[in-house]
């Protein structure tokens, strides 16, 4: 099912920045290069019902937008209504959906401020945005957007600001072109307890003496509870890229012993290249950057997807 949904989706890697050295026997080292992908302004203004103290947030972000391997410039629009009891603030506003023009980028946003909560409403906010989004169905993938927002009307209802987004791409340093080397994704949902999670690995994995440039995605996994002691997911996988495609299975570990995400995850991966026999593929990641997306469940509590962003190497 999953290789069908990846033809469907006619995933690639467009765009996916690796610089390989020469030849060398020494380890792969994954360092980040930081490219300014996106810069515009954003514009933040809310709006209180007076009767019922519900408020709605009105979001546009502005200009130039890249995310995993695309570009875009245009307009983000969103709106989060929130109640009373969300406890949203200008600061610290909860996931809501965009849509674009013109047309072509979707996906949720949310924001959160460090200092911003304790100053006045006519202080300035540093606002961060997290956002997952897509292009014309390109795998989702987190972005953040660093803005100062400063008041733009007398009675504290809006504010505006510059924002810049900075693009981090994976680079190898003293690698050869049998490494694994990319860019790394993780979703963790939490529902009612409950943990659940995907990964989506884009560049390339070194196969046994094989190399699969592409991105290789997760099912969910299984569920875990509180019960069943750290989180160990495990995942059927599969990729279609460069005319080859991969299907298996990886378990993942988060932050060693202490099960820590900023950490990073460890995956052991069973990988099979054009059905060819599979082969035990060791990798580990790094943190990078993160993102948290609630939204209401059916039972009236908080279903959460927290994703986090990095760089995989063989470990």
């Amino acid at each position: 099912m999953l290789l069908r949904r990846l033809t469907a989706a006619g995933v690639g890697i467009a765009g996916i920045a690796l610089t390989m050295g020469v030849a060398s026997a020494a380890p792969v080292t994954v360092t980040p290069r930081y490219a300014e992908a996106g810069a515009g302004t954003v514009s933040l203004t809310r709006t209180t019902d007076p009767a019922t103290g519900d408020v709605d947030y009105d979001i546009v972000i502005s200009g130039r937008i890249g995310d995993h391997g695309w570009g875009y410039t245009g307009e983000l629009f969103g709106i989060r209504h929130a109640t009373p009891s969300s406890f949203d603030t200008p600061t610290d506003i909860g996931s809501f959906d965009v849509t674009a023009s013109p047309s072509g980028v979707s996906g949720r946003c949310s924001s959160y401020s460090t200092v911003g909560s304790t100053v006045s409403p006519s202080d300035p906010i540093d606002a961060l945005f997290a956002c997952v989004l897509s292009k014309n169905g390109s795998t989702p993938w987190l972005v953040q957007f660093q803005s100062t927002l400063l008041p733009a009307a007398a009675d504290g209802s809006a504010w505006q600001g510059p924002f810049v987004e900075t693009d981090a791409e994976a680079t190898a340093i003293g690698t050869t072109a049998e490494k694994s080397i990319g860019d790394v994704q993780v979703e963790e949902r939490n529902d009612g307890g409950g943990l659940q999670y995907t990964v989506q690995f884009s560049g390339q994995v070194a196969i046994g003496s094989s190399v699969y440039t592409g991105e290789i995605l997760s099912e969910p996994s299984g569920w875990f509870y509180l019960h069943d002691g750290e989180p160990t997911p495990t995942m059927a996988v599969a990729g279609i890229g460069g005319g080859h495609h991969v299907t298996g299975q990886c378990t993942g570990r988060a932050g060693g012993l202490d099960y820590d995400v900023s950490a990073g995850w460890d995956f052991d991966c069973s990988l099979s290249l054009d059905s060819a026999p599979s082969v035990n593929v060791s990798l580990g990641t790094t943190h990078q950057g993160d993102g948290t997306f609630c939204s209401d469940n059916s039972d009236g509590g908080l279903v959460c997807d927290i994703y986090t962003t990095g760089y995989y190497a063989d470990k």
